[in-house]
């Protein structure tokens, strides 16, 4: 996926789970701690005091969120509606919301490190294999969904993808927007290898890290300071080849979200704006009960 489609899809999750829309089903913002539970039991199957350690941590993540970022959502929201009702989305603004939605992350994973250092510092050896096992089944599935067929056959399976995600924000497509869509993912940088290559990098660095935790059970500072590093990670490009294909997926990503929002009906863009109308009051009804 595109950087910037991802920054903007990252938006709509959050949007999402705030609205509690049936698209993520009973899963909205009020539940967000319940339901990561229920991910984190998926992946370690946690029990007694790491279980009821997670628990409380999910809790307070979720409270401080609430209470701390929620106000800066907000702003952002009114932004970028201003700018879609405006008709400048441009380059510079998809770059603008990129960078800020890179910057509430921040804040977001160093409230997290100390959290996840001090349950991974009570892991058992099996619940870090058993881990290793759940990554090994997403893989698969990620490798036969993105990785397999023909060059033309991913490129026509990037542009479903991309239809589906920008008919969220829009709307019905028409016939000229999904034939741009093609004809851009038809010419994409061929960078699901490198992403999937990273995916993998990033999943062996972690499990080495709750590894190296569970066994050496250092300073909570100390496992704290290595948590929030191994997450920062995830905000960063790596060098080499991996950059530049990132870069050039970067460029590819903001010319057609770009190109679409030029091409938007009335219609259209109408519907993005009742999205943001709607998004922008529950986060005000969600931050005035803190």
């Amino acid at each position: 996926m595109a950087p910037a489609l991802k920054a903007v899809l990252s938006l709509a999750l959050m949007l999402s789970l705030l609205s509690g829309c049936a698209t993520f089903g009973r899963w909205g913002y009020e539940t967000l701690p319940t339901w990561m539970m229920w991910r984190i039991q998926t992946y370690l199957d946690l029990e007694a005091e790491p279980k009821a350690l997670a628990r409380r941590h999910l809790e307070g993540l979720h409270e401080w969120h609430q209470s701390t970022q929620l106000a800066p959502l907000g702003v952002l929201l009114r932004q970028v509606r201003a700018q879609v009702e405006a008709g400048r989305i441009d380059g510079r603004a998809v770059a603008g919301l990129r960078e800020s939605l890179g910057d509430g992350l921040q804040p977001v994973l160093d409230e997290a490190a100390p959290r996840i250092a001090e349950v991974a510092r009570l892991l058992e050896p099996d619940q870090i294999a058993r881990m290793r096992r759940e990554f090994d089944k997403d893989n698969d599935k990620l490798r036969r969904e993105r990785l397999q067929g023909s060059a033309a056959e991913r490129a026509e399976a990037r542009s479903k993808r991309y239809i589906e995600r920008a008919e969220f924000f829009l709307g019905d497509l028409n016939s000229a927007q999904r034939k741009l869509i093609r004809e851009r993912s038809a010419h994409w940088p061929p960078v699901e290898q490198q992403w999937y290559e990273q995916r993998l990098s990033r999943q062996k660095e972690l499990l080495a890290l709750l590894e190296r935790l569970r066994s050496e059970r250092p300073p909570l500072p100390v496992a704290s300071r290595q948590m929030r590093e191994h997450l920062n990670r995830y905000l960063q490009w790596r060098e080499g080849a991996e950059r530049e294909g990132g870069m050039a997926a970067l460029a590819a990503g903001d010319l057609l979200l770009v190109e679409l929002m030029a091409s938007t009906t009335s219609k259209q863009r109408q519907h993005l704006l009742e999205r943001f109308d709607d998004w922008i009051q529950t986060v005000d009804r969600l931050a005035a009960r803190r």
